[in-house]
């Protein structure tokens, strides 16, 4: 819980004038482009630990190899002189107010944004996860799988001898600390060996995609777990040099094509150096696993997965002694297992077919944690129910909507649940304001918005447009703090505009746009009114000061949402001794140095 819990109740810097919008409350901030000549695209933002905006992305690049942030050239991808374009990775750290700070960028190998991941660091930087293979086929012959161009402006190189006509993803970790620099990488290794059940000749040449990592968390002591979709063995190397692998358990029939299902899910463990310490894997009979979020609080870990059952039926995923039972469709597995990586409790919420033709499509893009509820959002054909005896919501067309699930991070017992409605839609976050909780999403080529969500009644209020235009205009990650919303969406070349301002953006072709709105006043959070005669909270050498009328429960937060001090403090003055850096004292913002 503390990380959402975190994000909700830090107040950053001041912003810049706001253009408000007398409708709905909020009101426009700034929004700043990513955009190359070829095609670009947002995966997802997260706060660092002192208190800026960190954010992964993906341009394209050809023989035109420029990337530019609001329209100032900041990097150069790999030259590529194929059909299409080459996928570069760029990583950076701006400002509350939208001004960028540093960045990391690739000039050399092809990035599967929509696959990778990052997780913040106390440091103020991040682990990012990548799925990664060589630009062009690796025509150059040089081998490199990922060349990074820090910010310190060193040149960091990995290279993977890939197999002849094969052009095969690896899985790739970089630590970067908060400024920028890339401290250390490391390869995941992935089998490419052929599958026994291979059917076209390319698949019989070998596997070229054998692995997803679209999730990863970082713990207070450094530890990272990372959430990984295996349909080939993995490989992790441990402190002590050992190679462990990973083997998935269903794939005997796959066919080896990345179009065609199969693979289990699993959590990894690793240190703060990214060596090998543990893994948890579900048992069962299940037709394909795969996991799409996770979150930490404390000692838990919170996962979201979609698992299927096998043509032969029968399915069962079995989670520590829990054993759940699997339709045909892309069911919703939440869960969650300590740090040890030992199973707390696992539930599924069974997925149905839609009204039209009784057919289902899942697609989870988010899991958050606010308050002690989980939150499951994305897009569905169809829909889902608690149990067995039927859906608690589903959507009527054939098309893709945006939906969300609240759940109870207790046990996982469903709470709510609600679909968009009409429109091919999706929802990516889910933010908090105030009281209020939306859901962050778009309908396509209409607008990104947020729409506030009621549990009691398991219903969506009509949305709030934040961005409009934009070409085919879709939502990817939102997250919020107790002033602002800040929102990853893209566009295609049409003109951008904003909720309640003259401002606007265009890009190039498909292009990201990072945008931050203020919540509505009657929303923000009476935190800094605390700091009063009845309570202070200040920063001194390695401690916190606080100040208090009366005797109160005092809860300290460093900026990665772990509670580092929870004590019941006397009338008077007490010290907490912390380690220098930014922390949460019952909502008000401290600087320890």
């Amino acid at each position: 819980m503390k990380n959402l819990f975190l994000l909700l109740c830090i107040s950053l810097v001041s912003m810049t004038t706001a253009l408000a919008d007398e409708t709905t409350g909020f009101s426009f901030n700034w929004a700043k482009t990513i955009d190359s000549n070829s095609s670009d695209s947002p995966r997802t933002l997260n706060f660092s630990s002192d208190g800026n905006i960190l954010a992964l992305a993906n341009f394209g690049s050809t023989s035109d190899t420029e990337v530019r942030f609001d329209g100032t050239a900041i990097g150069d991808g790999a030259p590529y002189e194929g059909s299409s374009a080459n996928n570069n990775v760029l990583f950076a750290k701006i400002t509350p107010d939208g001004e960028l700070l540093w960045k990391v960028i690739s000039n050399w190998g092809d990035f599967s944004a929509a696959n990778s991941s990052f997780a913040p660091t106390a440091d103020g930087g991040a682990i990012i996860v990548m799925k990664m293979r060589h630009t062009n086929r690796d025509a150059a012959g040089n081998g490199i799988l990922l060349a990074l161009n820090d910010a310190t402006g060193n040149a960091i190189e990995l290279k993977w001898e890939k197999p002849a006509d094969l052009w095969a993803y690896q899985g790739v970790m970089a630590r970067i600390d908060g400024d920028g620099k890339v401290l250390w990488t490391k390869l995941i290794s992935v089998d490419t060996s052929a599958q026994p059940a291979a059917t076209s000749e390319s698949a019989k040449l070998g596997t070229t995609d054998g692995a997803d990592f679209k999730t990863i968390s970082v713990d207070e002591d450094g530890n990272i777990y990372l959430g990984v979709s295996l349909r080939k063995t993995v490989t992790f190397s441990s402190s002590t040099g050992d190679n462990v692998d990973i083997e998935p358990t269903n794939t005997a029939n796959w066919n080896g094509s990345s179009t065609s299902d199969a693979g289990n899910m699993c959590i990894v463990k690793l240190d703060s150096e990214g060596n090998y310490v543990d893994h948890f894997m579900p048992e069962g009979n299940t037709g394909v696993e795969s996991i799409h979020g996770m979150r930490i609080d404390g000692n838990n870990i919170y996962f979201v997965a979609t698992a299927t059952s096998p043509e032969s039926g029968n399915g069962n995923l079995t989670i520590g002694s829990t054993s759940l039972a699997l339709t045909e469709f892309d069911d919703i597995v939440l869960g969650s297992i300590n740090t040890d990586m030992e199973p707390n409790w696992a539930v599924c919420y069974p997925a149905y077919g839609c009204i039209e033709d009784q057919k289902h499509t899942t697609q989870v893009k988010n899991l958050n944690l606010i308050d002690g509820y989980l939150y499951v959002t994305g897009a569905v054909k169809g829909g889902f129910g608690n149990d067995n005896s039927g859906e608690n919501f589903t959507t009527v067309g054939k098309s893709l909507e945006g939906f969300i699930i609240k759940a109870d991070a207790e046990n996982g017992n469903w709470i709510a649940g609600a679909a968009h409605g009409a429109g091919i839609s999706g929802y990516f976050s889910t933010i908090k304001a105030g009281n209020d909780i939306y859901a962050y999403g778009y309908t396509l080529s209409q607008a990104v918005y947020v729409r506030r969500f009621l549990s009691e009644t398991a219903s969506l209020e009509e949305p709030i447009d934040l961005v409009t235009g934009g070409g085919a205009l879709t939502a990817w990650d939102a997250i919020a703090d107790t002033e602002n919303i800040y929102s990853f969406s893209r566009c295609n070349s049409n003109e951008s505009s904003f909720l309640g301002s003259d401002f606007t953006t265009t890009t190039t072709g498909w292009g990201a746009i990072l945008s931050s709105f203020a919540l509505p006043s009657s929303s923000v959070g009476d935190i800094a009114a605390g700091n009063d005669a009845q309570f202070r909270a200040i920063g001194g050498n390695n401690e916190i000061i606080v100040s208090l009328a009366v005797p109160a429960d005092i809860k300290v937060y460093n900026l990665s949402g772990i509670c580092v001090a929870d004590i019941n403090a006397s009338a008077g003055t007490t010290s907490i001794p912390v380690a220098q850096g930014f922390y949460i004292v019952n909502g008000v913002k401290v600087l320890v140095r």
